[in-house]
């Protein structure tokens, strides 16, 4: 199985800024845009990757979150617009992020335009009357391995980026691990927000991280994906999670000088040797001159499941 995880993609459209569209927390958002993220941030990078993405031909692309920065309509049409471009490459998974969620309004433009691309089978008019969470847990199987959707999404105050699973989703997720156990398959949970603490501050921390450690410790997962941190990350062993990796991919269109941050993607490549899993990682960061992708590290890590 190969998969490609990508994050935090931040894409913004200028014509959808107007005054009365701003008078919100997107106003804190717009400010950080033209100060700050703008100078870091290069769209035009989208294409570059799709051309790489290509070449490795993955069975699954995986987006851990941060799709649009300040969840205009305009933006979710953009999304979906490259989201269906990737969907001529391979199969798309995404969760969203903190991002997608700006503010509660945006809610219902986020589901009818990013729903499609939460499981690999989507179910007919995803967006009627329904809150976004009730899509997660979305869990899709390719051969041997399962893809768990979490959605860690939510609105929060001005100067905050948090996140919750949520008791409804921790309980079908615990329901979910321990049957795929007895299956022997491996296991992949998509996710924005880093599930481990410390890993960002508390004003962007997943909040309900203690409870989702303890299903996993009870149950087990082979390999987490998550975005959020921008930057470049990988975990395992780690307190209850003894068997399981956990990787973040920097933001996809960043061209930061910082290697560590710089834009760049995780190729994945998980096989099956006798009772353990192996998992392969190749992360691929911008060339310095910025016109190509080169693989800066690599890494194998075992896991018997």
């Amino acid at each position: 199985m190969r998969i490609i995880h990508l994050s935090d993609i931040h894409l913004f459209c200028q014509k959808a800024v107007v005054p009365k569209k701003v008078l919100n927390k997107r106003l804190i958002g717009l400010s950080n845009w033209y100060l700050k993220r703008r100078k870091i941030v290069d769209l035009g990078l989208l294409d570059l990757l799709g051309k790489k993405i290509r070449k490795l031909r993955p069975d699954i692309i995986c987006i851990t979150g941060d799709l649009v920065h300040l969840a205009f309509q305009e933006e979710f049409v953009l999304a979906r617009d490259w989201l269906k471009g990737l969907c001529r490459i391979s199969r798309v998974k995404i969760v969203p992020g903190n991002h997608d969620l700006y503010i509660k309004e945006a809610e219902q433009d986020m589901t009818k335009y990013l729903s499609p691309f939460f499981s690999l089978a989507p179910a007919e008019n995803p967006h009627k009357n329904r809150g976004h969470k009730s899509y997660f847990p979305a869990l899709d199987i390719l051969d041997e391995c399962a893809f768990i959707g979490l959605s860690s999404a939510e609105p929060c105050g001005i100067l905050k980026a948090s996140g919750t699973v949520g008791k409804r989703q921790l309980e079908e997720l615990s329901r979910l691990l321990k049957a795929l156990k007895e299956k022997n398959i491996f296991r992949v949970i998509l996710i924005h927000h880093p599930i481990l603490p410390g890993v960002v501050s508390r004003r962007k921390e997943l909040k309900d991280y203690d409870q989702l450690l303890r299903v996993l410790g009870r149950h087990g997962v082979e390999l987490v994906l998550f975005g959020h941190v921008h930057k470049r990350f990988s975990s395992g062993p780690c307190g209850p999670l003894s068997e399981t990796l956990c990787l973040s991919a920097p933001s996809a269109t960043s061209k930061e000088k910082n290697v560590q941050k710089r834009a760049g993607f995780n190729l994945i490549n998980i096989s099956k040797c006798k009772k353990e899993w192996e998992i392969f990682v190749e992360d691929h960061v911008l060339s310095e001159c910025g016109v190509y992708f080169k693989v800066c590290k690599n890494f194998n890590f075992r896991t018997s499941g």
